[in-house]
């Protein structure tokens, strides 16, 4: 049976506490140093557009916060990001 890692992040994400965060930052960084180095370069408005859809399933509101930081963007284009998400 094939298992459904993104459900599993996502349940992760909902009771993470800040001892488990740095747990998680330590085991990530012993297995690939490089992961945590890219993955603390996200940009700060993506991982909490990502935490609105993913986490508390609010695309309209992610899409939102997409536009608000990249004005640029076209409504389409933010919905096509935001979707690819999931």
């Amino acid at each position: 049976m094939k298992r459904n890692y993104k459900n599993e992040a996502i349940d992760i994400i909902a009771r993470l506490t800040p001892e488990l965060a740095a747990q998680i930052c330590v085991n990530l960084a012993k297995v690939n140093p490089a992961a945590l180095v890219r993955a603390t370069h996200l940009r700060i408005w993506e991982a909490e557009a990502r935490h609105l859809y993913l986490v508390e399933d609010k695309k309209i509101a992610a899409i939102n916060h997409v536009r608000n930081y990249n004005p640029h963007m076209t409504l389409k284009v933010a919905r096509d990001l935001v979707e690819s998400w999931g």
